[in-house]
């Protein structure tokens, strides 16, 4: 079994994308540029700025109804294993780059 890795659910992204939600977001990370927040939102990657333990409660500032369980999901294996070969693919292909260079 994988390590369990969390990321933001669609509906704490969607809380986080309205107007309030940037604002606060940009003002708890002290983020000049909504552009970062923005990219940070939309890639939604498990161990971003954005996985911190307090964004539970900056959510619930804006959404009260919400728990942590609709606030985050798990990845399933199947989206871990994408994640990381992902992640390795360019890696792979610039050490072939490298081992095609002949050094005489």
């Amino acid at each position: 079994m994988m390590k369990k890795k969390f990321v933001l659910s669609e509906q704490a992204i969607s809380v986080l994308n309205s107007p309030k939600g940037k604002n606060k977001l940009m003002d708890f990370f002290d983020i000049k540029d909504r552009r970062t927040v923005e990219n940070y939102l939309s890639n939604n990657v498990p161990q971003s700025i954005f996985m911190n333990i307090h964004i539970a409660d900056l959510i619930r500032e804006l959404a009260p109804y919400m728990t942590n369980k609709m606030i985050f999901r798990r990845l399933t294996d199947e989206e871990i294993m994408k994640m990381n070969s992902d992640m390795i693919e360019p890696l792979i292909k610039n050490g072939k780059d490298d081992t095609n260079t002949d050094i005489h």
